[in-house]
């Protein structure tokens, strides 16, 4: 499995399991989660995908026509 981190705009945890629950619907292939474990309501959170098939373009596409910014974490 590939593992990809993104920075996000999201910064709800209710916008967060929304889109969480978005992406395994389109994807379901895909382990998905954002860290919300530790997250203190400041800040954007990180999401972590693992996929072998899923590519971060589209992942940045499906942030973007939702209206949130991503970028990918090197």
């Amino acid at each position: 499995m590939k593992i990809h981190l993104f920075e996000t705009g999201v910064s709800r945890i209710s916008d967060a399991l929304n889109i969480q629950n978005l992406l395994k619907l389109y994807f379901n292939e895909l382990r998905v989660n954002f860290d919300i474990s530790d997250y203190d309501g400041r800040g954007e959170m990180v999401l972590r995908i693992e996929s072998e098939t899923v590519q971060p373009s589209t992942v940045l596409g499906v942030f973007q026509n939702l209206g949130f910014s991503c970028k990918e974490l090197q």
